[in-house]
């Protein structure tokens, strides 16, 4: 099958995201380091036909997310992210942010410096 047969957005990992964190992942927002585009998680490219789940830059399909289900264990990786962002339920103080890093805007509120690595 073609890739863009493959493709689905990454609403279609709810389920599996959900599993492991106790926030709505679909709208938590995930920077990538290939092109800095800032997108929200359910706005990607999600794979899921594979053995497990790659979630994939919209912009320049860099793989931002893999998943992995095995022996009832889980195991993510970011590969290509530069990080991911949620949150807290119940703020509504916080406003949504579809901003590249840059691009001048709304800067992401980080807890670590973005030039920091994990």
């Amino acid at each position: 099958m073609e890739g863009e047969a493959l493709r689905l957005d990454g609403n279609a990992i709810a389920g599996t995201l959900g599993e492991v964190f106790v926030h709505e992942m679909t709208a938590a927002r995930i920077a990538c380091k290939g092109c800095g585009n800032v997108e929200p998680v359910g706005a990607e490219h999600a794979y899921v036909q594979a053995p497990g789940i790659v979630l994939r830059c919209r912009n320049c399909d860099a793989a931002l997310l893999v998943m992995t289900r095995t022996d009832g264990r889980h195991r993510i990786s970011f590969p290509q992210s530069h990080w991911l962002e949620m949150d807290e339920p119940g703020d509504s103080r916080i406003e949504p942010r579809t901003t590249a890093l840059n691009r001048s805007g709304p800067t992401p509120n980080l807890d670590v410096a973005p030039d920091q690595s994990f």
